[in-house]
């Protein structure tokens, strides 16, 4: 086992699988918990989510109806039916927008495929591959992902902030999380 400290948050890794096993079936564990991230905050508000709720109670009820949730869709006839739509449409544009035998980068149209499929389950809402909001949301997520390392180090180093470099590079990421909620 071994801490690291990042900024002012330890960070603690556990290498041995049995010590592993052991710290995350314990109950009321410690590590069990969340680090608290300024990012998250701005993205997702008040650590309400599955993904930022500290272990406990609320963790567990949101476990279990996201849990539900998921478990609903998975199994449902409408899923295969509009992955099978959604494919079908990504192979018609990509066939129509590429000559036969080029090559092209399949990426965006991998990306809008499964958000589109996402947002469709999340949403109820349905979206074609050239949808405008569709793109901002693809847009916007890559564009956060690509600046995760940087955030990290904001995040964990709060003096990095004072510098106008960073301060406005932390801006802008915030900016576009609240755009896209």
């Amino acid at each position: 086992m071994l801490t690291i400290w990042m900024g002012w948050t330890p960070m603690v890794y556990i290498s041995d699988y049995n010590l592993l096993k052991t710290a995350f079936t314990a109950k009321d564990n410690a590590l069990m918990g969340r680090v608290r991230s300024g990012f998250a905050l701005a993205q997702i508000g008040a650590h309400k989510d599955i993904l930022q709720t500290d272990y406990g109670s609320v963790w567990a009820s949101l476990r279990r109806v996201s849990h539900s949730a998921v478990r609903k869709v998975a199994v449902s006839e409408k899923l295969h039916q509009l992955v099978a739509d959604v494919v079908d449409s990504s192979a018609h544009t990509m066939k129509k927008t590429h000559p036969l035998g080029a090559p092209f980068d399949p990426k965006c149209y991998l990306c809008h495929s499964v958000m589109a499929i996402l947002a469709s389950t999340a949403f109820g809402k349905r979206y074609q591959l050239d949808d405008k909001e569709l793109a901002f949301y693809g847009e916007s997520l890559e564009f956060m992902q690509s600046r995760t390392s940087l955030l990290a180090a904001i995040d964990r180093i709060p003096l990095l902030r004072l510098i106008p470099k960073y301060g406005n590079y932390e801006r802008k990421v915030f900016e576009t999380a609240r755009d896209v909620t």
